[in-house]
C-alpha cells in the first residue's frame, strides 16, 4: 500500500467517525466521492482534503496541495472516485 492509499484510508475512517453507522463510506468502494456527483458534502469534502493533506504529509515529511490538484478555477467541476484520488500522485512509491 502506498503512503497516498494509507493517507486515504486514514482520511476516510475520520469521516466515517462522523457518520452515523448506516451511512459510512466503505474504504474499498470506488464511488463518486468528491465533486458535483459526489456523496460527500461541501463541507466533508473540505474535511477530507485536509485531512487528506494532513496524513499524507504525517507518513512523508511531504507537504502536497490536493485541494489545488482537485478544484479548478472554476470550483469543484469534476467527480472524483477513490481511485481517481489514488492516481493524484502516480510516480509515488
Amino acid at each position: 500500500m502506498t503512503n497516498l492509499e494509507k493517507a486515504i484510508e486514514k482520511s476516510l475512517e475520520e469521516i466515517n467517525d462522523f457518520l452515523p453507522i448506516e451511512n459510512q463510506l466503505e474504504i474499498s468502494s470506488d464511488e463518486i466521492l468528491i465533486g458535483p456527483e459526489g456523496i460527500l458534502d461541501s463541507l466533508s469534502t473540505a474535511t477530507f482534503l485536509l485531512e487528506l493533506e494532513n496524513q499524507y504529509s504525517e507518513l512523508t515529511g511531504e507537504s502536497i496541495d490536493f485541494a489545488e490538484m482537485i478544484i479548478s478555477e472554476d470550483g469543484l467541476v469534476k467527480n472524483f472516485k477513490i481511485s481517481d484520488i489514488r492516481n493524484l500522485l502516480k510516480d509515488e512509491k
